[in-house]
């Protein structure tokens, strides 16, 4: 009779136990999966950040400078900045590939608003870039 009874609390135990692990199992899995997901959308967006650059780079070399030497204001016309961000859009998007799009996307993230928030920003920093290097050849020059 004790050994009915010892045997049906370790298998009530062993029960309890399993449980407990297969709960934690479950936690441990759900938290590797949100970090990997977090990682991969990071790595998604870094993606996108360095090919909004070097789009910005490009249409600078290739469009961007011809057009402004072309319109008597130096400036870029409403059609020119319309073709600029349509070709700028295309070329990120081919740059990050679908594998990027999709993680973005399913992250939840608009996928042509972080592109243009990554064009811009990659523009800013141009701008800046530039005036600092042109302030480092003014001060170069009165020496």
């Amino acid at each position: 009779m004790e050994a009915n009874i010892t045997m049906t609390a370790i298998e009530v135990v062993a029960g309890v136990v399993e449980v407990g692990l297969v709960g934690l199992l479950a936690l441990l899995f759900a938290w590797i999966k949100k970090n990997t997901k977090s990682d991969t959308v990071k790595s998604a967006i870094d993606l996108l950040e360095q090919a909004a650059k070097d789009t910005v780079g490009e249409l600078q070399q290739t469009l961007v400078d011809g057009w402004k030497e072309a319109n008597a204001d130096g400036k870029l016309t409403d059609d020119e900045v319309y073709r600029l961000k349509k070709e700028s859009l295309s070329l990120v998007k081919k740059r990050i590939g679908p594998a990027a799009q999709e993680v973005i996307s399913t992250a939840g993230i608009d996928l042509e608003d972080r592109i243009m928030a990554g064009i811009q920003a990659a523009i800013t920093e141009m701008k800046n870039t530039s005036v600092v290097v042109l302030s480092e050849a003014a001060i170069a020059n009165m020496q």
